[in-house]
């Protein structure tokens, strides 16, 4: 029986050098393209999976507060609220900034005067987004030293209380997984009370950052 071999690949290449030659260089323009298409393709998704988790950045006013001021430390307690508004700026060129909800508490020396339920929020990419906290705390004791204390403070001027937030996320962009875990931004600042608003920047070294496990 007569053995067969393949085909020598070379045998199907044509005679003319001219037309090699044009074979060749359509081979290497389509590896070249092929490249092109994946570098193409794979640059934009690196530079987003460098730069979508990029921290946003908080500017936090008291837009106006009651029910803790000098008349109230004539009372043993006190039922205070503050409207707190907050604003949002993302970085990020690709991706919107989200947090589900969250939580903010308002204490004094300590000692917690109000709470209230930070609504959920998305700043789209490279733009801004408000949303306002609404803290409110009903029949809170203070003690004496306490309410010595915020009567001293009113009368220098530099009555303030400390802001506690707490956004929770959760992931939603599929394509990067492994960048949207699930985690916890904290935020922590002291506002002065006063007449006019205050406001305070959060820089990136204020956050902290909580990634949870599945």
């Amino acid at each position: 029986m007569e053995e067969r071999t393949s085909p020598d690949p070379t045998s199907f290449l044509p005679d003319d050098p001219l037309t090699s030659f044009l074979y060749a260089a359509q081979q290497a323009l389509f590896s070249t393209l092929v490249v092109a298409t994946l570098l193409v393709a794979l640059v934009p998704l690196a530079f987003l999976a460098f730069s979508v988790n990029d921290a946003a950045q908080y500017t936090v006013e008291l837009a106006g507060f009651e029910g803790l001021n000098n008349a109230t430390t004539l009372s043993h307690t006190v039922s205070p609220a503050f409207n707190i508004t907050v604003r949002v700026r993302n970085p990020n060129t690709f991706g919107a900034w989200c947090h589900n909800h969250g939580e903010a508490v308002v204490s004094y020396s300590g000692v917690g005067v109000a709470s209230g339920r930070v609504p959920g929020f998305c700043a789209q990419r490279k733009s801004e987004a408000n949303f306002t906290v609404v803290a409110r705390g009903v029949g809170v004791r203070l003690s004496d030293g306490l309410r010595g204390r915020l009567a001293s403070e009113w009368r220098n001027g530099t009555a303030k209380v400390s802001l506690e937030m707490e956004l929770h996320y959760y992931p939603s962009y599929v394509l990067l997984p492994t960048q949207y875990r699930p985690g916890t931004l904290s935020i922590s600042q002291e506002l002065m009370l006063g007449l006019r608003p205050q406001s305070s920047y959060f820089s990136q070294q204020k956050y902290i950052w909580h990634h949870y496990s599945n």
